[in-house]
């Protein structure tokens, strides 16, 4: 049994919310409406009823039927409730002995209330599989690449292999990406290296961007606009390795800002100026631009770069923006400074929580002003957001680090998987486990294999669309968009994707539908009239209202009257000469010439080199009249003579195509 003093705190924590009023009997309306406020008096009436009788020496210590209609009426301060109160006090004294204690009716309401209590969210089925282009290497991050029209997973391998797949995990390809700048010369095959890795990964989706942080300090930014991502910018040379990004954009002062926190625990942003795509100077427009760190503080056209410090003494391992409240928020395994609230206004301090052994990941909702955050003992703890002294629950069902946990507004629950692959869904009012699934990885069954965890273990399901023809009125817009309210999750570990599928009692999906992956490449403005109809009925076949013959010879004589056309050199009328014409078809014909050579290996033998012309001193070379300088001319004919003779000679005796270059060509003047 129940004393006072737990019973009447496990009632106020008993939510009873959850219950529908669908095939439920009446007086559930009554013990939904019981709070703290009626059950304090209500034990009064039983204490006192029970001291009275005690007195009289009476063995009955409970209230009567009449009596218990009497306390609730007196609780609720009106009769509204009394025929409720009649069927309820019928149903807990089953035995008909006209009297019931207040033992009896705590046992009642906590046991019977809290079976029928089912949880919104049941996990239904898991299927295990290895993503293809991942083979052996761990998941690093999957980023969902998500927009109105279009949706892909981007599943990111420790390093550096992505792969993209559409909303029912279909393969579709994949690219090894750029980390350093000598990976730009190299082959896609060539970029794999063990010694560096993907740290995270975020996707813009306002700008279709993808920004990729690696441990060898430096950041990647793809276009990712369609299925071939292309690479625009990587920065170099930053201080610290990038543990963690978040992206911003801020409307109302047209600027994007990019976090990151570093392995040191530092916070720096960078702020684009730019509010469009083209977020950074472009030296190329046809490759790929790189930007040192140092340069960065030189464009102060394109971007603002700056730093707020050491948040913690370790490195940041989680990362999250509240737009709503213009907050960063970030954890770490730091046991001072575990979790930081940090408004960037600088009018607010920080709210920082602290932890015994730091905190390993967190999650922070808005809307129900709560802080969940995961340690590395296996302990969930739930906050106010802005009680930082004490939590308000501790969960100890976990036995091993938690690797993640996530939040479910919606339905006030939350997700919480820890280091031994075990998935839990709590409820946050009640603050206790509803269900529990121990997800057998291929991993955990190999001797010696180490697990190893991504950015995020736990990632929504593919993006659904509604479509035109789904009269099914309660699914909201805000419900479709919901990332958590979705078909099913992904867990991954090591190389590995667990899908779990959800059922959501009391709401029905519909005809709701995958959005198709992006396209190829990005779609050409193409004007209205151009376009054809995919309706074979829209298209309208115009004709003329009636038909005319047309006679031969009328056809003649408009030709005949346009034959001075084809007569006609306009070239030559307009004084434009032009043998462009002839110049191509030479070339061509050189081309075809040049074919059979340089298969051979002799492309020098396709050259056309310019004829070589006997040297001649001119004949009107008017000639000094000393004797010395015409001896000198008469030598020097005499020379180009012979010269040009044994030239001659010599190249015709020879069968080899190699210049001649002997001495006997060579004129020397003493």
């Amino acid at each position: 049994m129940f004393k006072c003093s737990s019973s009447t705190s496990a009632l106020s924590n008993l939510s009873l919310d959850s219950i529908s009023d669908d095939d439920l009997e009446p007086w559930h309306g009554l013990i939904q409406k019981l709070s703290v406020l009626h059950l304090e008096p209500l034990h009064a009436i039983f204490k006192n009823k029970s001291q009275l009788r005690s007195r009289r020496d009476v063995s009955d210590k409970g209230l009567s039927k009449e009596d218990f209609i009497r306390a609730i009426d007196e609780v609720f301060g009106n009769c509204k409730h009394s025929l409720q109160a009649s069927l309820l006090f019928a149903r807990i004294d089953q035995d008909e002995t006209n009297e019931i204690t207040w033992d009896q009716f705590l046992d009642f309401v906590i046991e019977d209330c809290t079976a029928e209590a089912k949880p919104s969210v049941e996990f239904a089925g898991v299927n295990i599989f290895n993503p293809p282009h991942v083979k052996r290497d761990t998941i690093a991050k999957m980023v969902l690449i998500e927009t109105e029209k279009y949706f892909c997973y981007a599943i990111l391998s420790k390093y550096g292999h992505v792969g993209l797949y559409d909303g029912n995990m279909n393969f579709l390809t994949s690219y090894r990406m750029i980390m350093t700048r000598e990976d730009i010369a190299r082959k896609e095959e060539e970029r794999r290296r063990r010694n560096r890795w993907v740290t995270d990964a975020i996707f813009a989706k306002d700008i279709l961007m993808l920004f990729v942080a690696t441990s060898t300090r430096s950041i990647a930014i793809y276009d990712v606009s369609g299925l071939t991502h292309v690479p625009l910018w990587l920065i170099l040379g930053i201080p610290n390795i990038i543990e963690k990004l978040a992206w911003f954009s801020d409307y109302a002062n047209k600027h994007h800002i990019l976090f990151m926190g570093d392995e040191k625990g530092q916070l720096t942003s960078i702020t684009f100026l730019r509010f469009n795509n083209e977020l950074m100077r472009k030296k190329h427009n046809d490759k790929l631009n790189f930007y040192y760190w140092i340069q960065l503080h030189v464009e102060k056209d394109f971007v603002l770069i700056k730093n707020y410090g050491r948040l913690h003494n370790e490195g940041i391992s989680r990362m999250y923006f509240c737009p709503e409240k213009n907050i960063i928020s970030t954890c770490s395994k730091d046991s001072d400074q575990s979790v930081i609230l940090k408004p960037l206004n600088n009018k607010m301090n920080n709210y920082v929580f602290k932890m015994h052994r730091g905190a390993t990941c967190y999650a922070l909702s808005n809307l129900l002003r709560t802080l969940i955050t995961g340690s590395s003992d296996g302990v969930i703890r739930i906050w106010n957001v802005v009680v930082t002294l004490k939590p308000t629950a501790l969960l100890k069902s976990h036995s091993s680090s938690i690797v993640d946990i996530q939040i479910m507004e919606t339905q006030e629950l939350f997700l919480s998987c820890c280091n031994n692959a075990i998935l839990k869904l709590w409820s946050i009012k009640d603050q206790h486990c509803l269900q529990s699934l121990n997800i057998k990885f291929p991993s955990f069954q190999i001797l010696g294999k180490t697990i190893e965890w991504g950015c995020n273990a736990i990632h929504p399901g593919p993006k659904r669309e509604m479509r035109k023809d789904n009269d099914i009125d309660d699914l909201s817009l805000e419900e479709v968009d919901d990332v958590w309210k979705r078909s099913h999750i992904f867990i991954s570990c090591c190389n590995h994707l667990a899908e779990i599928k959800f059922i959501f009692h009391g709401k029905t999906e519909g005809s709701m539908v995958v959005l198709p992956p992006p396209p190829l490449q990005n779609s050409v403005l193409v004007p209205k009239h151009w376009k054809i109809s995919d309706n074979i009925e829209d298209i309208e076949i115009s004709s003329p209202p009636h038909t005319q013959g047309v006679d031969d010879e009328i056809i003649s004589e408009h030709l005949e009257s346009l034959k001075f056309i084809l007569e006609k050199d306009i070239l030559v009328e307009n004084n434009l000469h032009s043998d462009i014409n002839y110049r191509l078809a030479c070339v061509e014909t050189q081309k075809l010439k040049m074919k059979p050579l340089v298969a051979q290996c002799a492309p020098y033998l396709t050259l056309n080199l310019p004829v070589i012309e006997e040297i001649k001193l001119s004949p009107n070379l008017p000639l000094p009249n000393s004797k010395r300088m015409r001896n000198l001319v008469d030598k020097t004919l005499r020379l180009l003579s012979e010269s040009g003779t044994k030239s001659h000679a010599s190249f015709e005796q020879s069968s080899s195509s190699r210049t001649q270059s002997s001495r006997s060509s060579i004129i020397t003047f003493e």
